[in-house]
């Protein structure tokens, strides 16, 4: 009996194994498609908005769907809407994930991020920009900057907010 479930164990083991493997590879062949200038992700426009549908964001801010189509990111169109000459982008955070995870912007847009914890505490904080904001859960809070740095800019959770806060990042896109 106990010779049984050491062999289960081991089983298990492999399998989890595999599993992690085969994860690791898809999120590398997607940053492949990235450092090719490509988007990986369900990729749809809604009112000006481009949002990556379905999956979480990995360590480098791309969604996980492996069947998604790839699309250029520099024919992208911006996400938000233009309001009085300022770009509003509305964002939502969750466990454990940014909604959009990919926000695409212009070099020299003045951005207002509207983002909105649904849960629990979270944070936001774009290295790049200097912004590190709390986000409490039921409220909105709103960051504003200039976009003044062309290229692609990392963003993370940066308040623990469970087990797959590790796994919490997203993408700030400036085009020139």
């Amino acid at each position: 009996m106990m010779r049984q479930t050491k062999t289960t164990i081991a089983t298990w083991s492999v399998v989890g194994i595999l599993v992690a493997g085969l994860l690791v590879f898809g999120c590398s062949r997607q940053t492949e498609h990235i450092e090719q200038g490509e988007q990986v992700g369900d990729t749809h426009h809604e009112e000006g908005n481009v949002m990556e549908a379905g999956g979480h964001a990995d360590e480098g801010g791309h969604g996980h769907d492996s069947s998604a189509m790839t699309k250029s990111v520099s024919t992208a169109a911006p996400t938000g809407k233009v309001i009085n000459g300022v770009r509003v982008i509305e964002m939502k955070t969750r466990k454990f994930e940014f909604d959009p995870a990919t926000v695409i912007v212009k070099q020299g847009e003045k951005v207002q991020l509207k983002v909105t914890s649904e849960d629990v505490m979270h944070g936001i904080r774009i290295s790049d920009y200097d912004i590190d904001q709390k986000l409490p859960p039921n409220e909105t809070q709103v960051i504003e900057f200039t976009a003044d740095k062309p290229g692609r800019h990392h963003f993370h959770c940066s308040v623990y907010c469970g087990s797959g806060h590790g796994n919490m990042h997203g993408e700030l896109v400036v085009l020139p």
